[in-house]
């Protein structure tokens, strides 16, 4: 079994890595293969992408909730079928949780399977027969373990970002999804990347991937599913789907001057290029909300960093009716 995982974890990682093979395979050039791998296809059989950036954009962006080093028992980049998942409230049908206990400086999470009462530490969660939310009422019999207080008037600190990094164990349903719909992302993300960056040929990339989803057997999940884009949508995974523009534009003529230099020690990580705006990001047409789970392949695409701004937390529709009233603003109103 690879690092924390579930035999679930194990089946999908298993399908996604015919599934990085076939988008690798796609491209002629020997080069850019290998450049596809090391920055997009290349898989970390990990609940959390690896350290760094062992995983590629694709695990990151498909499979992973977003990075966090906060104090709270959010994960950094756990899977998004993690069975664990943290919420205000009852959402989606899920059972919450009975109780979380500390014990030998675990958190023990004590749930219902049927008639009787079972126990699983953070470090065995993932084994959950299904999926359970726990909320603010749940960590409420902890909270004064957590946070910064005063005891005979003496300042006792809480938990730091360091004491976390050991007890992060849960994930946002904000962020959360089936495991068959991060799949068939992570199977959109790539054939975008591969035909659009790296000149892959269209079809038969999207009717190798298609027979592969197919031929899964991890359970009775039937695949492709409805979400998962049709052969002849390629204008909408090859181009951003807010400008409309080609994913590979460098969007130059949006910029009057060049983007200026910023100090960085030499000795940190540099991702100036992240902050470009043609770098490409993971863009949810419709936000994402905790009432359904809408990390799936009809809506989610890449797209532009500096589109993706624009969007905010808003969809495409809101987005460019924005747009248009500013530009009328501007036509109309001239001062």
């Amino acid at each position: 079994m690879s690092e924390n995982f579930s035999s679930l974890d194990e089946k999908v990682f298993n399908l996604i890595s015919k599934i990085s093979t076939e988008l690798e395979k796609s491209i002629a050039n020997e080069t850019g293969r290998k450049i596809f791998h090391n920055e997009y296809s290349k898989l970390k059989k990990s609940r959390h992408a690896g350290t760094g950036r062992a995983g590629g954009k694709l695990q990151r962006d498909a499979l992973c909730t977003r990075g966090r080093e906060n104090k709270s028992p959010i994960s950094n980049r756990n899977l998004r079928w993690h069975p664990l998942v943290l919420a205000d409230k009852k959402r989606l049908n899920l059972k919450p949780i009975n109780r979380i206990e500390y014990n030998n400086n675990q958190f023990e999470f004590f749930y219902q399977d049927k008639e009787e009462e079972k126990k699983l530490n953070q470090n065995l969660i993932m084994n959950l027969p299904e999926r359970f939310y726990c909320s603010h009422e749940h960590w409420k019999p902890h909270i004064d373990m957590f946070i910064d207080k005063k005891i005979d008037g003496e300042k006792v600190k809480g938990w730091s970002k360091v004491k976390w990094n050991d007890h992060r164990c849960a994930i946002p349903i904000l962020e959360a999804c089936d495991w068959h719909d991060a799949t068939e992302v992570y199977s959109v993300l790539g054939i975008s990347i591969a035909t659009s960056l790296f000149d892959a040929d269209f079809k038969v990339l999207y009717n190798k991937i298609v027979d592969i989803l197919k031929s899964h057997n991890i359970d009775e999940t039937k695949l492709p599913s409805k979400n998962f884009p049709k052969i002849n949508d390629i204008n909408s995974l090859n181009n951003c789907n807010l400008c409309k523009n080609k994913l590979s534009d460098q969007l130059e003529s949006y910029r009057s001057e060049k983007r200026g230099s910023v100090y960085s020690p030499e000795w940190q990580t540099k991702k100036r290029k992240e902050g470009e705006d043609h770098a490409i990001q993971i863009m949810h047409l419709k936000p994402l909300r905790e009432s359904e789970f809408r990390h799936n392949a009809k809506n989610v695409r890449y797209g532009h960093r500096k589109c993706n701004i624009m969007m905010s937390d808003h969809d495409v529709e809101d987005t460019i009716k924005l747009m248009k009233d500013i530009v009328e603003n501007h036509r109309k109103k001239n001062w």
